[in-house]
C-alpha cells in the first residue's frame, strides 16, 4: 500500500500538456507539448500565407522557425508551394 501511495504522489507531480494531455518532459518549458506547439505554429503559418504573399525565407524570419521546418511542411503537402518561393 505504501508503494501505491508513492506512485500516486509521483503521478500528481507530472505535468501534462494543456492541449492534448500528454505527459510533458521535465526539461520542456511551458504547458504544451512540442507536438501541440508545432501544430499551433503550423496553423498560424498557414493562416498567414493565406492572407500574405511571402517567401519561405520571410516566413522563417517572421515566425522565427527554421527554414527546414517550412521545407518539411511543403514537402509533406501541408503548405502548398506558391510561385516565387525560393
Amino acid at each position: 500500500m505504501h508503494r501505491l501511495n508513492d506512485l500516486v504522489k509521483d503521478q500528481n507531480k507530472r505535468r501534462v500538456c494543456k492541449s492534448c494531455g500528454r505527459i510533458l518532459p521535465r526539461s520542456l518549458e511551458g504547458d504544451t507539448c512540442q507536438r501541440c506547439q508545432d501544430e499551433e505554429m503550423y496553423r498560424q503559418v498557414k493562416d498567414y500565407i493565406l492572407h500574405h504573399s511571402v517567401t519561405e525565407k520571410e516566413l522563417s524570419e517572421i515566425f522565427n522557425i527554421p527554414l527546414s521546418k517550412i521545407h518539411q511542411w511543403v514537402n509533406e503537402g501541408f503548405i502548398e508551394y506558391r510561385p516565387g518561393w525560393k
